[in-house]
């Protein structure tokens, strides 16, 4: 019996990460509010090949939470006359 509620365990606990990993992927609107910019500054910058890497799904945008952070890190500058 306690072999059984180990495997039950097991793969729910798989299941868990497997969902966790896909509730990472955020919608444009969803990873614009996380940075604090419009959802057109994304859908702009993506045309420009600028901004957080992103992923599509057939037609829809997705951008997963390690890519927006990935990239807000990169975009530490010391003072104004960095270039970007």
């Amino acid at each position: 019996m306690l072999q059984q509620h180990t495997k039950h365990t097991t793969k729910y606990t798989q299941r868990e990460a497997e969902r966790r990993t896909f509730q990472s992927y955020l919608s444009t609107k969803q990873a614009a509010t996380i940075l604090n910019i419009s959802p057109r500054t994304l859908e702009r910058w993506r045309i420009e090949g600028k901004g957080p890497d992103y992923r599509k799904f057939g037609t829809r945008v997705t951008y997963s939470q390690s890519a927006l952070l990935e990239w807000a890190e990169k975009q530490t500058r010391s003072n104004t006359s960095e270039v970007a």
